[in-house]
């Protein structure tokens, strides 16, 4: 287990505790919330768990579901769009689980997780794709209303995001 993976699942508790789940994507943002906790939980916690390209794949295809459920959504007001910031969220975290990723140890070292540093182009897509949302989590947090729990979910997810992202430096 990684201190750095254990503790970005703070703030992602309480990113996910403060989304609206209001209308049909207010709901899938909760629930790839949700699957994306899962994910980290696994990454954190379970040393010969779910490899974690597969976890990259899955939140990759949470991303596309969740953006697809906010385009047709008829519910797509201004707190709809505000899930948008998810979508950026479940895209940063593959990129990173995928960084993290490996080829696969041999010997002894196979009973248990292994993660690498990644190919180098992998590694530097997942850091900028994570200094990208922050920087639009922090903006997001600035312009986001009276509304705080928009504003803590937001600084939240940055701090969750910036937290996998130093574990993939480590």
């Amino acid at each position: 287990m990684g201190l750095l993976h254990a503790l970005a699942l703070g703030p992602a508790v309480l990113a996910v505790a403060c989304t609206p789940a209001r209308g049909r994507g207010g709901r899938a943002a909760v629930a790839t919330g949700l699957l994306m906790l899962v994910a980290m939980a696994d990454v954190a916690f379970v040393p010969a768990g779910v490899p974690d390209l597969v976890w990259a794949a899955v939140l990759l295809a949470a991303a596309v579901a969740l953006a697809g459920a906010l385009r047709h959504a008829p519910d797509a007001d201004a707190a709809c769009r505000g899930h948008v910031l998810h979508v950026g969220c479940l895209l940063a975290m593959a990129t990173l689980t995928a960084a993290m990723a490996g080829p696969a140890p041999v010997g002894p070292a196979a009973a248990g997780r292994h993660h690498t540093a990644g190919a180098d182009a992998l590694t530097a897509l997942g850091l900028s794709t994570a200094a990208a949302f922050v920087v639009a989590s922090c903006v997001a947090a600035a312009g986001a209303g009276p509304r705080t729990a928009d504003r803590v979910g937001a600084l939240a997810g940055a701090g969750s995001v910036a937290l996998m992202a130093a574990a993939v430096l480590a």
